[in-house]
């Protein structure tokens, strides 16, 4: 987060393959603190992270699926849906493009 901030602005969108990129933990009463709702503010529109762990290997071909969408025009959300289609059949691929979710625009 750190060198993000540094940037004074983060990236428009960012796709966060790593494990559980996408979960928050509770802070106080009314805030929740992770590195999507970190970068939110900073400007960052939209974002594609996982909110489980996932495995190192299995994802490889979900994150190719969802940048050769985002490659041929795809939103975010369709990057991702194409993604999980791309995956039908094996069930460790459904189960890791259904770890990841598109926040944001």
């Amino acid at each position: 987060m750190h060198d993000f901030e540094r940037l004074g602005r983060a990236p428009y969108h960012l796709v966060l393959a790593g494990c559980v990129s996408g979960v928050a933990a509770p802070v106080g009463a009314d805030e929740l603190l992770g590195l999507v709702s970190s970068l939110m503010p900073l400007g960052a529109a939209g974002i594609v992270a996982s909110v489980v762990p996932v495995n190192d290997i299995a994802v490889v071909p979900v994150m190719v699926a969802l940048h050769e969408a985002l490659q041929r025009g795809a939103t975010l959300p369709e990057a991702l849906l194409a993604a999980r289609r791309a995956a039908g059949g094996d069930p460790l691929a459904e189960a890791t493009a259904h770890s990841f979710l598109a926040l944001g625009a």
